[in-house]
């Protein structure tokens, strides 16, 4: 299910269980065009599936997440699969195989402390110039519109999105912003 708004053209991604082979990420990189910004409602599934699924040149922005945490999420996904890893019963296979699977993609993650979207702007600029991104994620919204200390509020969140939408049409690449299920 898509929700676009019209006045700054920002589609919002919600995806149900029944999607095809619960590949969501294929699903949903396949749904995405260059120069558009998309919200995407973040699953483990949805989101460790879009990860896997990227083959183009990607730039990742964790905000406030350690790069290291990133990269454990994407090789124990859900709170079952931790909790199993702690306690020593998890399938070595499976997490060799999405090891080599993320190994020679060309994905950038930058985990530094993103102050505002005009730092971010700059970073995609030099990303796109360096590596020709075709994608630039953010992986919490949340953490870029509410950074610390700082209280939210529609307009300055309206306007954050709207640059986002302006980035992604300068560089003809696809930003998607995960956000938290609300």
């Amino acid at each position: 299910m898509v929700n676009t708004f019209e006045k700054t053209k920002i589609e919002v991604f919600r995806m149900n269980n029944s999607s095809e082979n619960n590949d969501f990420g294929a699903i949903l990189k396949r749904n995405l065009e260059s120069s558009q910004f998309y919200i995407v409602e973040k699953t483990p599934n949805i989101a460790i599936s879009f990860y896997f699924s990227l083959v183009e040149p990607a730039a990742v922005f964790t905000l406030t997440k350690r790069s290291m945490d990133f990269y454990y999420e994407l090789q124990w996904p859900t709170e079952e699969a931790r909790e199993a890893y702690y306690r020593g019963y998890f399938d070595m296979d499976a997490v060799s195989e999405r090891a080599r699977a993320m190994k020679d993609r060309p994905m950038w993650v930058d985990d530094t402390e993103i102050q505002s979207v005009k730092e971010l702007c700059e970073i995609c600029r030099q990303m796109k110039k360096e590596h020709r991104i075709q994608f630039a994620v953010i992986d919490d919204l949340q953490k870029l519109l509410l950074p610390k200390g700082v209280s939210g509020s529609r307009i300055k969140r309206d306007k954050i999105c709207q640059q986002l939408c302006l980035l992604a049409r300068e560089l003809e690449i696809a930003v998607v912003a995960f956000t938290p299920i609300v």
